[in-house]
C-alpha cells in the first residue's frame, strides 16, 4: 500500500501554506477539512483535483414556470477556493431536483436552481446538498 501524507487544515487556517510546507508527491499529499453545516468539507490534492461537499440550507426566492416544471431564481454558494471544470451535482428535500449547475472559479461560487412539477414554495427553507468536483490548481 502507498503511503500518503495527510495535512489537517482547521477553518481560518490558509490552506495554501499548509500545502507549501509537505513535498508535493503527485496524488499522496492530501489536505482535508471538515466544516460545520453549512459549509463545505473538502479535500485538496497535490495533484490539483478538488473535491467539496455540504449541506446547505436554502430558501428559493421565485418560482417560475417553463413547460410542464416550476424552476426556481439561481441559488449561489459561496466556495472556500476556486475549482476549475467542475462537475456539480446535488439532491434536495421537498421533492426538488438540482438542475443547471454551474461555477465561477474567479468568483468562489457553484449555482443551481430547483426544479419541481409543482410550484415551489418560495418562503420554506430547503435542505440541499452538493458535491462538486473540479481542479483547485488548474
Amino acid at each position: 500500500m502507498d503511503e500518503k501524507t495527510y495535512v489537517l487544515a482547521y477553518p481560518g487556517e490558509d490552506i495554501d501554506a499548509a500545502m507549501n510546507q509537505v513535498e508535493d508527491t503527485g496524488d499522496h499529499v492530501q489536505v482535508c477539512l471538515v466544516a460545520s453545516p453549512n459549509s463545505w468539507n473538502y479535500k485538496k490534492y497535490a495533484s490539483g483535483d478538488a473535491i467539496l461537499w455540504g449541506r446547505f440550507t436554502v430558501t428559493p426566492g421565485e418560482s417560475n414556470a417553463s413547460g410542464s416544471q416550476f424552476y426556481s431564481n439561481i441559488i449561489t454558494i459561496p466556495t472556500p477556493f476556486g475549482v476549475a471544470n467542475a462537475s456539480v451535482v446535488g439532491s434536495c428535500d421537498n421533492l426538488c431536483d438540482v438542475v443547471n449547475t454551474a461555477n465561477s472559479y474567479a468568483s468562489k461560487t457553484v449555482s443551481f436552481r430547483l426544479k419541481r412539477p409543482v410550484a415551489i414554495d418560495t418562503n420554506t427553507p430547503i435542505t440541499v446538498q452538493l458535491q462538486v468536483f473540479g481542479v483547485w490548481r488548474p
